[in-house]
């Protein structure tokens, strides 16, 4: 009962900070939709990465990972987080990694859409878990902003030409979805404490370099075959580490130094809005009206959320 409670003491402070009322709030939105349109835009590249032979999602995540821990230790050297080790290792290695591997496993098993949609009950979870066991707030405007980024969501996604028929539903796949969304709404309100501890990019760098350590006994990196035409594979590869990873991820957590949980789902439904864009402007992906209602709905979410005034907790 005690380590319960010390648990859910770490996460209270963790995801309701003393004070929520901060003069760079808006920034913290901003950055937060910025890591989201990074990291839909690698889920872009990811998915014509996997399309390739011998490459599998395990062996994608700790290339990322590990990649990106590399460019920022060499680049900052930030110290080792020693403040609640056990649950920063927990966090790196079922968060961070957890989180990816997930993701990339249920477009392996099912597709895109799939995947993306099962992400996204991560919201109404983070939203239930601060609502019922900390006791948050929900006030009327961000409850609507909860709610129309998560039909944005659906409409955004199911409504190109295949509409629902765009989802594949497969047990592993379901699986891999849903275990997905669990863990972005465990690394989203547990790395408020990290970051509110050891900073943002070292939270970042060190959660990479943990959870693609552990990777590396299931997937090593010379356990791939390189194309005959290397260029484009390595470009990809590139991309996916420096945007889609550090900048994605790092921006993140340094948007949720300054908003909830709650708030960060929201403003990274953004991400889905820049997947279909990508398709639209690089592969000439043709949209309906149904996924343009879906991406105002997102946006008309970030803006509401950008017009809640923070509240203090006590």
């Amino acid at each position: 009962m005690t380590l319960l409670k010390q648990e859910t003491n770490f996460l209270s402070s963790a995801v309701f900070p003393s004070s929520r009322t901060h003069p760079h709030r808006l920034r913290g939105l901003l950055y937060t939709v910025i890591g989201a349109m990074c990291w839909g835009l690698s889920g872009t590249a990811a998915q014509t990465l996997l399309q390739y032979d011998h490459i599998s999602a395990q062996w994608l995540v700790m290339v990322r990972l590990l990649g990106a821990a590399l460019i920022l230790y060499c680049w900052l050297r930030p110290a080792f987080p020693r403040q609640h080790i056990r649950a920063f290792i927990c966090f790196a290695i079922f968060g961070l990694a957890g989180v990816q591997f997930t993701f990339f496993a249920a477009i392996a098993s099912s597709n895109a859409a799939t995947a993306t949609c099962l992400q996204y009950v991560s919201m109404p979870m983070i939203a239930i878990y601060d609502i019922i066991i900390m006791r948050a707030p929900m006030t009327h405007k961000k409850l609507l902003a909860l709610t129309i980024a998560f039909i944005g969501t659906f409409l955004l996604i199911l409504g190109g030409a295949s509409g629902v028929f765009a989802l594949q539903i497969t047990i592993p796949g379901l699986l891999m979805g849903l275990l997905s969304a669990a863990a972005e709404a465990y690394y989203l309100i547990a790395s408020k404490r990290f970051v509110a501890d050891n900073g943002a990019w070292s939270t970042t760098t060190w959660g990479f370099l943990i959870g693609g350590g552990v990777l590396l006994f299931v997937a090593p990196p010379w356990n791939v075959h390189i194309p005959a035409q290397p260029l484009p594979f390595l470009f990809l590869i590139a991309f996916i580490i420096i945007f889609g990873t550090l900048i994605a991820f790092g921006l993140t957590f340094s948007g949720v130094a300054y908003i909830t949980a709650t708030e960060t789902s929201i403003a990274m439904a953004v991400q889905p809005i820049t997947t279909t864009l990508a398709g639209f402007l690089l592969l000439h992906v043709s949209l309906t009206i149904q996924q343009y209602i879906g991406a105002a709905c997102i946006l008309t979410a970030v803006i509401l959320l950008s017009l809640e005034r923070g509240k203090k907790t006590g």
